[in-house]
């Protein structure tokens, strides 16, 4: 195969299950349209969700030709997934209608001169600290705009000294992050093709089938009260009542501002996989647990921390109790009946607890924190997020749907992961991201798991990066804290 970047990248061209991406032809069915949202995909925020794919440029890359082939990767990928091209509408209440429109994907382009934004090199040496890229030049002006219709995809190719940025912005309304992770790699592979003047190769076509996340009728006839009984992390807002919003963190900066006034401050964690493996067989799981995963001791060993240095800080916590919030992919689940490849939204937020303080903190903490979210896992399916769904499917045209848990500045903790995206079938041409990232959020109590994307580079180890956000008191003392030094390394 013939690269036309005039680099030396690797020309595989993927798994063995991947057809032509000519050879799909969709026979949708009414069940089955990519333009449908499910009434699950009606709950979520209206947030773009970006995650930021670094490479390094190799130094005889024809930038021209990358940005090319990209725009034809673009182009082949919307071919085979066309709802990737889709724009949402809102009502008045800024609640998202259940139809998608099409829309042409345009691939916005900023080539940075020396100077004018951090290299490739520059960034590597700070371990790609998520407070060094900026959003206002990262994304085109358009991803922040408050319109009643927007895109679905919003990616920019960003060429910086030595390296590449691409910044792929995603409405969560339509998608949660595996599918994300599988277009992203539909559009590396559909880019590497053309880099290539290769046949494009994609995997198995997706699935919409969004039958099973719709709102159960018995749940639906329920009063609004007793579904929010069910659910009390949630609020149905009114479009003419006061919101508070968080402020985006517009500039590259280590510390952004939370909506109630609160500094808050990022760092990341680092954990390599021999040293998480060890700590997993030092964490016993609890009678009636029959075991728990290493997400379970990593996560376990945060929530425990935290809530270590939080009641340091303030004493009275230990009569409370905590909880321990995450998203699980229900496509993981056994039972569930949604292929791994289905395209949308297809996960519900597992808590864990509450646990007394007192006993999270205490000698057997780790293996309680573990032992509860590993059953808090196993008791997450589609039916623990039926009452999610009836709720959002009996609000009204100026209602919405919000999601916000109290006590993430106190007892409670928050963890998203993005662990389960594969970077290495992110390589579009230059060879797979050499990390991957995204900007400060103004979240406080929280942490997002990034991908391992130096695996390719280390062989069969596996390094973990949490990327923790709390105040910035709090964060001095994460920081310093005997355990988590015991564990963890800061990037």
């Amino acid at each position: 195969m013939v690269n036309r970047l005039g680099n030396d990248a690797g020309s595989s061209m993927g798994d063995g299950g991947a057809v032509p991406c000519n050879a799909h032809q969709h026979g949708l069915q009414p069940s089955n349209d990519p333009f449908i949202l499910s009434d699950l995909d009606l709950t979520m925020p209206d947030t773009l969700v970006t995650p930021l794919l670094i490479y390094e440029l190799p130094s005889h890359c024809d930038v021209r030709l990358l940005v090319s082939a990209f725009q034809n990767g673009l182009n082949e990928a919307v071919q085979h997934l066309p709802s990737l091209a889709a724009t949402i509408s809102f009502d008045r209440g800024k609640k998202p209608l259940q139809r998608m429109t099409g829309r042409n994907l345009t691939l916005a382009v900023r080539v940075f001169e020396t100077g004018q934004h951090k290299s490739y090199q520059e960034l590597a040496d700070r371990s790609f600290f998520p407070g060094e890229f900026d959003r206002r030049l990262l994304l085109p002006e358009s991803a922040d705009q408050d319109t009643e219709e927007k895109p679905l995809c919003i990616p920019q190719l960003n060429v910086i000294p030595g390296g590449v940025i691409m910044a792929i912005g995603f409405n969560h309304v339509p998608l949660d992050m595996a599918s994300m992770d599988l277009a992203i790699s539909l559009i590396c592979r559909c880019t590497k093709a053309s880099v290539e003047n290769a046949e494009t190769t994609a995997p198995i076509p997706f699935d919409y089938d969004r039958r099973p996340f719709a709102a159960s009728q018995r749940l639906v006839s329920l009063s609004r009260q007793a579904l929010l009984t069910e659910v009390p992390d949630y609020t149905v807002l009114d479009a003419g009542a006061a919101t508070t919003k968080g402020s985006s963190n517009s500039n590259n900066s280590t510390k952004v501002l939370e909506s109630g006034g609160t500094v808050l401050q990022g760092v990341v964690y680092r954990i390599e996989g021999s040293t998480a493996q060890r700590l997993k067989i030092s964490c016993t799981p609890l009678d009636g647990v029959a075991y728990v995963s290493t997400y379970d001791c990593l996560v376990g060993l945060l929530w425990r921390s935290v809530m270590r240095i939080r009641t340091a800080r303030n004493p009275s916590l230990q009569d409370f109790s905590s909880r321990f919030l995450h998203p699980v992919d229900l496509r993981s689940r056994p039972g569930s009946g949604i292929p791994k490849n289905y395209f949308g939204n297809a996960v519900s937020v597992a808590s864990a607890g509450p646990v007394p303080v007192r006993e999270l903190i205490g000698p057997r903490g780790l293996s309680v924190a573990a032992s509860q979210i590993r059953q808090s896992v196993e008791s997450t399916s589609r039916a623990s997020n039926a009452a999610v769904t009836a709720l959002g499917a009996t609000m009204g045209p100026t209602e919405k749907l919000q999601y916000r848990p109290p006590g993430l500045l106190q007892e409670n903790f928050l963890v998203t992961s993005w662990g389960g995206a594969n970077p290495t079938t992110w390589d579009f041409g230059i060879g797979p991201p050499r990390s991957v990232r995204t900007w400060m959020l103004p979240m406080p109590g929280c942490a997002i798991i990034f991908p391992d994307s130096g695996r390719r580079q280390r062989g069969s180890e596996r390094v973990y990066e949490l990327f923790v956000i709390l105040p910035e008191a709090e964060q001095e003392l994460l920081s310093r804290d005997e355990e988590m030094r015991a564990w963890f390394q800061v990037a």
